[in-house]
């Protein structure tokens, strides 16, 4: 099942970081190959001689010194793992039908992945356990049954004990039992806060209080569930230099397919449009003033439309000025639109100045709007230029400014540049941020 983890580092540990499943739980195992990693927008590379190593079994990745971590360091983390719970199986159609001497092509892409309920791995479900499947609809909450076996008889790992809770009330717990003389043999599943229990480690549980752990003696049975996405997508080119295109998605999630309960929420839609103006030259009384690209670009997505990978921008809350602070929940299970208009000039080949502005909507809470310019000038016998601005607005919140640029030029064979950067956020008691100027020099290539 793919998933994202998006968190902050901390300041002086490269790792481990642990990796976590869509509903938190820790006790993953990782698809070997399938991570990507990016540090601050940056995709990085595996092996302890690069930027990361990651342990596959338990989901810790750790940051090798070549990518120093701190406090500021923004991760995250694309990533599929196993449930191990069900034989898994899954296909990918693609077809596509060119029209009118290639102007127009029309596709359809239909994806499927889900479990084999018919095919449990390493445990059977009893006939009183489909059952049970059967009742709770998509609530996995409920898919448990006792994790306590009280037919050990004196060889079991765990003796039963009494905790007296507020008001006198005794509730039962259990202890781990090192002679292996206890009536009972426990299997403990990870509920995370409101447990009673903590791992210590050695396959061993310890009581830490009633609410205050996180497992339970408890065994979850795994739901079966499939996921299907179908998308019909289409370009048309009805000019040399415009072109349209755009995709209507359809998924469907079954969280617990042994199970119609709750099905009436399994579908959901989405789709974009994209127009686009190919690089035109503007002339002016016969003489060229280099070329012109637009575009225009519309998503939405339903709150119950489910992709199988990464639709979205990496660390798109962070490139739209969102704060951790509004950016509550998930991003899927929420309506979204974006609106964007970009182009980009070129006075000649070499230079280029690139504009765009957005607007984001994100279920009730999340609306921002981002306005950026990229200039880069590389002329001959002429210093080269760079300089990029972001300003991001989002609503209910203070401006975001960002900027970052430098200016260099060739002195023989070195290069000496100058740098600045910097990034504030407007506040009702002023402006936050930071600024930075730097400098060096480099060798131009021979």
């Amino acid at each position: 099942e793919f998933t994202t983890n998006e968190f902050m580092g901390v300041e002086g540990k490269q790792g481990p970081y642990q990796l976590k499943a869509k509903d938190g739980n820790t006790n993953i195992v990782v698809v070997a190959g399938s991570e990507k990693v990016w540090l601050n927008g940056e995709l990085l590379k595996r092996g302890e001689n690069n930027d990361y190593t990651i342990e596959y079994g338990n989901g810790q990745i750790t940051f090798t010194p070549h990518r120093l971590i701190t406090s500021d360091s923004r991760i995250t983390v694309d990533f599929e793992y196993s449930h191990q719970g069900y034989k898994r199986n899954s296909w990918t159609l693609r077809g596509e039908v060119k029209l009118w001497d290639n102007k127009a092509r029309l596709g359809l892409t239909a994806l499927r992945e889900g479990d084999d309920r018919k095919n449990p791995l390493a445990f059977a479900l009893s006939k009183e356990e489909k059952d049970l499947l059967g009742k709770i609809g998509d609530n996995s909450a409920s898919a448990w049954i006792s994790g306590v076996d009280s037919s050990a008889a004196g060889k079991g790992h765990y003796i039963a004990l009494y905790d007296t809770l507020p008001g006198g009330k005794l509730y039962r717990y259990y202890r781990f039992d090192p002679q292996g003389q206890g009536d009972y043999n426990l299997s403990f599943s990870w509920v995370g806060e409101g447990g009673d229990y903590t791992y210590i480690g050695g396959g061993i549980y310890k009581y830490a209080g009633k609410g205050k752990g996180q497992y339970l003696p408890r065994r979850f049975l795994p739901l079966p569930t499939s996921h299907h996405v179908e998308v019909f997508d289409f370009t048309l080119n009805p000019i040399k230099a415009v072109s349209l295109s755009g995709e209507i998605g359809s998924s469907s999630v079954d969280l617990n397919t042994f199970s119609s309960r709750d099905d009436g929420d399994n579908l959901g839609r989405a789709y974009k449009l994209n127009a686009s103006l190919h690089p035109s030259p503007i002339t002016l009384w016969n003489k060229s003033l280099g070329s012109l690209r637009l575009s225009l670009r519309y998503r939405s997505i339903g709150k119950r439309f489910r992709p199988l990978g990464r639709i979205s921008e990496v660390e798109e809350k962070y490139q739209w000025g969102i704060s951790t602070e509004t950016a509550t929940g998930t991003d899927f299970g929420q309506q979204e639109k974006k609106r964007e208009i970009s182009g980009s000039y070129h006075p000649t080949k070499q230079s280029v100045l690139n504009f765009e502005y957005g607007e984001l909507e994100r279920g009730d809470n999340i609306r921002t709007i981002r306005r950026r310019i990229n200039l880069r000038l590389k002329e001959k016998k002429a210093p080269r230029i760079s300089y990029h601005w972001d300003l991001l607005s989002p609503q209910g919140a203070g401006d975001v400014l960002r900027q970052r640029g430098s200016i260099g030029c060739t002195l023989w064979k070195f290069i000496p540049e100058v740098y600045y950067e910097s990034e504030f956020r407007s506040s009702s008691s002023g402006r936050d941020g930071f600024q930075q100027i730097g400098g060096g020099v480099s060798l131009s290539s021979w």
